[in-house]
This record gives structure tokens, C-alpha cells and sequence, in this order.
């Protein structure tokens, strides 16, 4: 088994058993010895698995999976994941995340926060990226670069007029407060200059995961010079333009940021390589 399919399938036996099932007992199994978080557990948190699984029991203790799907993109020594979980009691985490492997086993992941209903999964003061989060760049493909400049020239540089070579003439979203709206590219314009309106963004760091249509980022930037967003953020592409989009979360600093509850992702929003556990 090559690389990027052994880490597919230990990235499979994490979500279809341990979470699944929520068996917290398999991490020492599929992470590695150190396991290096970047996410809702606090920037640079580097733990055990035995004590990673710890944690992971004392959350999942009494719970009951009802529905997950999910959605894997390999690429190099890192696979992505786009997810929706419910447990019993309307509890929900909607997730884009990103890990990293050696040896087949997980030693980084990043997740600033997760959308849905659950308070224990939305960004907190302890998660802010210090630096030096965000990985090495791959080699881009064109697709990548896509996504590179949409975020440089629409976002960092404001330049409204430049979507139009980024963005499908509609693109369905999927973030922090809408589910699976469609919107005009004009639309979606919109709700970006909105954004932008009170807010002057910098210093873009950025790693993008790419398979088939899908690219799954992991970026951060600062915002009016004193503030930081970290975000994962996936697109979907159709030939070169994005169509689809999901940011369930925004870490950082902003303070003007809604941080929760987000909206919940409706069923159906994670893409076709998908998975859900038998009842």
C-alpha cells in the first residue's frame, strides 16, 4: 500500500471506528506517539496519544453516533476531512480538518474550531494560532493557485473586480452563518465586501490539500493589524472556477467574529466520497 493510501486508510479507521463507535481506546493505535494539535485543545499542543485518547473518552463517554458522514482528500503525507457528526441529544460538529502522517499514523492536525451545536468544539482563547502553525506549501497546481489568489487579490488586496476569475457564476456556501445557500457570484461578492467593510486583512499564510475537485486550505491572516483569523476552509472546484465552499469555524482574534452557536450543516452538504456508519 503506497503512502497516500495508507494514510487514507488510517484516516478511515479513525472516523469509522474510534469516532464511529467511539472507541477512544484505538488512538495509542492510530496516532503517533506524540501527536502535535493545532486546533480546539489549545496552538502548539503537542500530547501523548495515551493521553489524547484520555481526552477523547472523558468527551464521547455515554455518547451515541445517530449520523456522520465525512469526506477524505489525500494528498503527499497529509489527508483532509469534511464532516458532519450528530449524537443522541441534538449535539452536532460540522468540521473541515487537516492531518498530517508518518508512518501511517497521525503526529499533526489542525482545527481551529467546529460549526454545529456544541459549545465544546467552538474556537477559544486557548486555540489562537501563535505562528509557525501553518505548514510548508506543496507544489501547487493551477486549481491551488485559484484559491491562492482568490484569498490574496478578493480578500487581502479587496479587489471586488476580481472574482470573476476565481468564482463560478453561482457557488453554494457553507460557513458560519449560512447552509447551503446558493448565491450569485454577485451575491457572494456581496457578502465579502460586507466583511471587508470594517476590516483591512494582511500577511497571508496559507496550505492547500488538494485530490479530484476538492482543495481543503488551512490559512491564517491579521485583520485591522491587531487581530487574527486561523480558518480551515474547503472548496469544490468545477473545471477552474470554485463553486462550492465550506468554513464551519473562524479562530483567532476578531472579537467581532459571531463564535457560536454556528449554523448547522444540513444533511447532504459533505461531497459524494462519503461515508455513513450502518445504524
Amino acid at each position: 500500500m503506497n503512502t497516500v493510501a495508507t494514510n487514507r486508510a488510517t484516516l478511515r479507521r479513525w472516523y469509522d471506528k474510534m469516532w464511529a463507535e467511539c472507541d477512544s481506546g484505538l488512538v495509542p493505535k492510530i496516532a503517533g506517539q506524540t501527536y502535535l494539535r493545532h486546533d480546539i485543545t489549545g496552538a502548539n499542543n503537542a500530547m501523548t496519544s495515551e493521553q489524547y485518547g484520555e481526552m477523547v473518552g472523558i468527551g464521547t463517554t455515554d455518547s451515541t453516533v445517530i449520523d456522520f458522514s465525512y469526506c477524505l482528500i489525500a494528498q503527499d503525507n497529509y489527508v483532509g476531512s469534511i464532516g458532519r457528526m450528530m449524537f443522541e441529544g441534538d449535539r452536532q460538529w460540522d468540521w473541515v480538518q487537516l492531518f498530517r502522517l508518518e508512518d501511517g499514523k497521525m503526529v499533526e492536525t489542525w482545527l481551529p474550531g467546529m460549526g454545529g451545536t456544541d459549545p465544546f468544539g467552538f474556537p477559544q482563547a486557548w486555540s489562537v494560532w501563535q505562528g509557525g502553525e501553518i505548514p510548508p506549501a506543496l507544489p501547487e497546481s493551477s486549481r491551488q493557485t485559484c484559491v491562492r489568489e482568490f484569498l490574496q487579490q478578493r480578500w487581502v488586496d479587496n479587489k471586488p473586480e476580481t472574482l470573476d476569475q476565481f468564482v463560478g457564476d453561482y457557488i453554494v456556501v457553507h460557513d458560519t452563518d449560512k447552509a447551503g445557500q446558493q448565491l450569485t457570484r454577485q451575491g457572494y461578492n456581496d457578502v465579502i465586501a460586507a466583511q471587508l467593510a470594517t476590516r483591512d486583512v494582511a500577511d497571508l499564510q496559507l496550505f492547500m490539500l488538494e485530490e479530484d475537485n476538492l482543495i481543503i486550505a488551512v490559512a491564517s491572516w491579521q485583520v485591522n493589524g491587531d487581530k487574527q483569523w486561523d480558518f480551515t476552509q474547503a472548496f469544490r472546484f468545477d473545471g477552474n472556477l470554485i463553486v462550492e465552499t465550506w468554513l464551519p469555524s473562524i479562530g483567532g482574534t476578531d472579537d467581532t467574529l459571531s463564535l457560536g452557536p454556528h449554523s448547522r450543516w444540513p444533511d447532504g452538504v459533505i461531497p459524494e466520497t462519503v461515508y455513513r456508519p450502518k445504524p
